[in-house]
């Protein structure tokens, strides 16, 4: 894998400050920028994966022929949802199961987010209320994500998830990968609801 002088422009974008980088203390700018999204046609999944293969290609990664998973179940409870990411792991030849990029949608087919890691979910608060819930594991209950899916009121398509494996990279180049993703896509104008997720 490397990143060209041409690519390097999809890892460049200035992060929002920890205050307006949370939905939690009253800074509205990630829900400003959600709806500024929500306001522009969404893109068909197919033409998602040909830009995201085609930026693999780009930084000489292979393509990913089935990106969309079938055999998966979300956990009714927590939402979070039961992958085998080891299957995936020994299937792709990836260093470790955590090496892949995730996408999620809403049920009206908005990209929401575009993540990485082996924690796929489709959380989502039940109302208000409990935006500020805390968590067991982690500062809050629920992910930003949702919390904005839920401001938007959408609900996310729990049919629906594509897993990018990422074969042959270190946790910084996962991370490089992700941000990269996300910005090569807002670039080719497919609007992504939590607009700054790839990026922390």
């Amino acid at each position: 894998m490397k990143f060209s002088e041409e690519m390097d422009q999809y890892l460049t974008q200035k992060r929002l400050s920890p205050v307006k980088a949370s939905v939690h203390y009253g800074d509205l700018s990630r829900l400003t920028m959600a709806k500024s999204q929500a306001q522009l046609p969404p893109v068909p999944v197919e033409v998602i994966i040909k830009l995201i293969n085609e930026f693999l290609e780009k930084i000489e990664m292979p393509e990913v022929a089935h990106p969309i998973m079938t055999d998966f179940k979300v956990d009714p409870a927590t939402k979070i949802v039961e992958l085998d990411y080891e299957a995936i792991k020994r299937n792709n030849d990836l260093n470790t199961v955590n090496h892949i990029v995730w996408l999620k949608f809403t049920m009206d087919k908005f990209l929401g987010v575009v993540a990485s890691g082996n924690d796929c979910n489709f959380d989502i608060p039940p109302d208000p209320a409990h935006y500020n819930d805390p968590g067991r594991r982690s500062k809050w209950k629920y992910t930003t994500s949702g919390i904005l899916i839920d401001q938007l009121e959408k609900k996310w398509d729990e049919s629906l998830l594509l897993v990018f494996p990422l074969p042959g990279i270190t946790d910084q180049a996962k991370s490089d990968i992700e941000r990269g993703v996300g910005q090569y896509l807002l670039k080719h104008d497919v609007p992504i609801l939590d607009y700054y997720s790839h990026l922390f």
